[in-house]
């Protein structure tokens, strides 16, 4: 405000109007994206290009200039110094990005996302810019009708989304990468070892993906045919695992409920029969069975206790005419 007091009438107003002019473009962007209509889309891609030429003009604040090597080409690329300014380049790239995606213009989306990520390569939203990118690639690569520039786009599709992976497998948007990596090798009828092993490693590794169910139907009817038994195999596994955790969960859900002593021994002994926690074999739901047999084992261990030498025999009475 200081500079703006220092400056001559005309100026400060051309200031204001070019505040004003960056907050409605940006405005506009947020406005289409949470509307989400192909029309809309169409109709504010051009504020958006708009508001990232003035910004790297410098026209909205100060931009920084880096010069970066890209596969062999010198490439250069303006980051604003100004915080809210730099945010505001961010939404807008990432809106200008979603735009071309849902009115399929895939390649310029392509070249929104990877623009993002070459000027904000350290951001957070970095995971989310790969995932686009990577979805991009794979919607491109379904546009093509030539075998071998589809396979180009799948190989990229693949490459962002193991990115998405690299960065954080615990990211929201994991699973969904991982999925998007099986439909490129659908894509590319490339169904062999590692298909299946992707495959299986979605549904162990994200049990509670929206895309499970689909993920379980090819384990259970086989990923192609040579892979039927294993699929088979591999479907039985994780529901009897599955099955088994939700024995220990509802255990557990009785074992909160019950302030009596003596019950609370009975229902943990019931849960230390199941055979998937008394022969503790290795899964990798192995983790989040232990966590919850831990807490049954200590309790029980404070229970028993508690409980006077008379309430044992009860016990042992109890279970004798079960």
């Amino acid at each position: 405000m200081e500079s703006i007091k220092k400056m001559s009438q005309k100026e400060s107003q051309f200031v204001r109007i070019l505040e004003i002019v960056q907050n409605s473009l940006h405005q506009a962007g947020l406005a289409a994206h949470n509307i989400g209509e192909n029309e809309y889309w169409s109709q504010t891609i051009p504020a958006l290009l708009s508001f990232v030429e003035y910004t790297d003009n410098g026209l909205f604040g100060e931009v920084e200039a880096k010069q970066l090597d890209n596969a062999g080409n010198t490439i250069t690329i303006k980051t604003p110094k100004d915080d809210r300014l730099k945010k505001q380049l961010q939404n807008v790239l990432d809106f200008l990005g979603l735009g071309y995606k849902s009115i399929g213009q895939y390649n310029k989306a392509i070249s929104t996302f990877e623009d993002l990520i070459m000027r904000f390569p350290d951001e957070e939203d970095r995971v989310h810019w790969r995932y686009e990118a990577g979805d991009s690639y794979y919607q491109a690569g379904n546009k093509h009708s030539d075998r071998v520039e589809q396979d180009k786009f799948y190989n990229n599709a693949l490459s962002n989304f193991q990115k998405v992976l690299d960065i954080n497998s615990k990211h929201s948007l994991a699973h969904d990468a991982m999925y998007g990596q099986l439909l490129c090798y659908q894509g590319m009828s490339n169904e062999g070892d590692v298909y299946y092993d992707l495959l299986k490693k979605l549904v162990m590794d994200y049990p509670r993906s929206n895309h499970v169910p689909a993920c379980i139907k090819l384990l259970e009817f086989g990923a192609v045919p040579d892979y039927n038994d294993k699929g088979k195999s591999a479907y039985n596994a994780y529901v009897a695992d599955t099955k088994q955790i939700e024995k220990l969960e509802e255990a557990m859900k009785m074992y909160t409920r019950s302030t009596d002593k003596l019950g609370t021994i009975l229902l943990s002994e019931q849960a230390l029969t199941i055979p998937f926690i008394r022969e503790g074999r290795s899964t990798s739901l192995t983790v989040r069975t232990n966590e919850v047999l831990s807490i049954v084992i200590d309790n029980l261990k404070l229970a028993v206790n508690d409980v006077p030498q008379n309430a044992s025999k009860r016990t042992n009475s109890m279970q004798q005419n079960h």
